[in-house]
């Protein structure tokens, strides 16, 4: 059954921000519990939840076990300093799933916690690999990596901490804990095809370089969507538009214009094939369609252009809901797209429909009208994946039906 868990947790492990190399978690798994480094009960548990909340049905109903059990060890783990590195990552998956099940304040309390203690404990600082020979004491909670995985590992967890923190903040109201700093100190690096406690498993380069290319991308927009929150409270208090502002507009449209963009979900093929598929990508283009709400948002009333690229900017989301609409169910549970955004959105859209209402023009109408309908669709995707979610259209589909009754 554990065997069994793990296999259904870990191919889609990335929506619990798991990013540890599989091969190298699955040599840590075959280890003895008197290694040093064999998983922590904490992460197994962890996993086991993770894989229950996946599914539907009978093993679902194991949730609250496998969360006992993950909390009796993490207590263990954080009481004894024992593979602080596993804690961590079992707090990622944990602060995860109370975020899959609603239960945002202890999602938050957990990833603020886990931020915390990686920072106090030098995470992002001690990513170097020496030999057994020359351990020193680090002057950290964490000793110096024994070896390259291990060190690799550290780097793939600080990125894991970051996007967990930031891309909650990208989705609620919560503020994130760390600054961008915390993983420019760890910069990303090669993992060494020498690896000696791995053996034939071994680490693909050419396996990590993908990871990097996908988590990289992620942080990096996490990081810009930082500065424009940052900035969009300056121009709050200020009430003013200032040279960062510019800037960050700027820098918004050309990330725009860098990434790939979204492809026609029919080009999705029917075998389930993730030829044209990246959750990344939609995640990256929802979060800077939701930067330029929030940067455009917090000087729209005095700015004319801001306006307009308001309603751009909702539009735009309105057409990624549209994409995730065209998948197929095995897509849409990996995709995170940040639903805050689209709640704006929509209450932009609707602004404009009971406008248009107004006798500007039909053809406008009638585009905001299905951009909605896109928007609700969207909504009603996310009930039937996470039931815990069930009320979140509700408080929307009143204004939105009012102003759609507006045109009809």
């Amino acid at each position: 059954m554990a065997l069994y868990l793990i296999g259904l947790f870990l191919p889609h492990s990335e929506q619990f921000h798991f990013f540890m190399d599989i091969p190298y978690f699955l040599h840590c798994l075959s280890l003895p519990p008197s290694h040093p480094e064999s998983i922590h009960p904490c992460l197994r548990y962890a996993c086991y939840l993770g894989a229950c909340n996946l599914l539907h049905g009978r093993l679902a109903s194991h949730q609250a076990y496998f969360l006992e059990r993950t909390r009796h060890y993490l207590d263990q783990s954080l009481m004894f300093a024992d593979r602080i590195t596993h804690f961590l990552w079992a707090s990622m998956i944990l602060a995860c799933y109370f975020g899959r099940v609603r239960r945002l304040p202890e999602s938050f309390v957990i990833r603020s916690s886990a931020a915390r203690l990686a920072s106090a404990c030098g995470l992002s600082q001690n990513t170097a690999a020496v030999e057994e020979d020359d351990c020193q004491p680090s002057g950290f909670l964490l000793p110096p990596p024994r070896h390259q995985a291990e060190a690799n590992d550290r780097i793939q967890l600080a990125y894991s901490i970051y996007i967990s923190d930031q891309s909650l903040a990208a989705m609620s109201s919560y503020f994130g804990t760390l600054r961008e700093t915390f993983i420019q100190r760890s910069p990303l690096v090669s993992i060494s095809s020498k690896e000696p406690s791995i053996n034939e498993q071994g680490l693909k380069e050419e396996k990590f370089e993908f990871w990097r290319s996908q988590v990289d991308l992620k942080a990096s927009i996490l990081k810009l969507f930082q500065r424009v929150v940052q900035c969009a409270i300056s121009i709050l208090e200020k009430k003013g538009i200032c040279e960062e502002y510019l800037a960050l507009k700027s820098e918004i449209l050309s990330r725009i214009n860098s990434i790939p963009t979204l492809p026609s979900p029919l080009q999705l093929r029917p075998s389930g094939s993730r030829n044209f598929f990246s959750p990344h990508l939609i995640f990256a283009h929802a979060t800077l369609y939701g930067a330029g709400l929030i940067l455009c948002g917090s000087c729209a009333s005095e700015d004319a252009e801001a306006r307009h690229c308001l309603l751009k900017y909702a539009r735009l989301l309105a057409d990624v809901c549209e994409h995730v609409g065209g998948l197929s169910r095995l897509h849409k549970v990996q995709v995170a797209v940040p639903i805050i955004h689209m709640m704006n959105a929509t209450r932009i859209i609707a602004h404009e429909l009971k406008r248009s209402a107004a006798g500007t023009s039909p053809r406008l109408s009638t585009e905001y009208c299905s951009a909605i309908e896109s928007i609700l669709d969207f909504l009603d995707d996310v009930v039937s994946i996470s039931p815990a979610w069930v009320d979140l259209p509700l408080s929307l589909k009143d204004t939105l039906s009012a102003a759609a009754n507006a045109v009809i």
